[in-house]
């Protein structure tokens, strides 16, 4: 439980904390507090949105859309998934300015690393620096990297270079 003496447990509480000045609430593009775009509980202060995060109050409205077109029609909706996984694909390459042939879509970030790390060629001696902060997953991809490159010191965890 937390302290009531944290700013964290304080969402309407005063504006300075021990003498540093919090920010400002983050606001979406209507103006509104960015929260007004989540289902989150309010009493809740979310701060891990890499491991599992909430999706946003859009995008489950969407979700609810395609389910109901699935729903109504099943043998429709997996004939055509292929296509509109293509087309998902083509419109978010567009608006990356893509081209769609050198865009992938991935369950989640790890999944995205891992097809980057695998892409790199390896060559021996190659070095491979990263944080001493590192998500795991982007640093299990790392040392996979340095095995294939047979960089010293890549154990089961590759270690920062310092």
């Amino acid at each position: 439980m937390k302290s009531p003496a944290s700013p964290l447990a304080e969402p309407d509480g005063p504006s300075r904390s021990g003498g540093v000045p919090r920010p400002d609430p983050l606001l979406a593009p209507s103006g509104e507090p960015a929260l007004s775009d989540w289902s989150l509980d309010p009493a809740v202060r979310h701060l891990n949105h890499g491991s599992f995060g909430a999706v946003p109050l859009a995008a489950q409205r969407a979700q609810r859309a395609y389910q109901t077109i699935m729903d109504a029609n099943p043998c429709a909706w997996f004939t055509d998934v292929v296509g509109r996984v293509g087309a998902a694909r083509a419109e978010i390459a567009a608006y990356l300015g893509a081209s769609p042939d050198a865009t992938a879509l991935v369950p989640n970030a790890s999944g995205g690393v891992s097809v980057v790390y695998d892409s790199v060629p390896a060559w021996r001696g190659m070095r491979i620096v990263t944080t001493d902060h590192g998500y795991g997953a982007v640093l299990m991809g790392a040392g996979r990297l340095a095995r294939r490159s047979e960089t010293p010191g890549a154990g089961p965890w590759l270690r920062p270079w310092g």
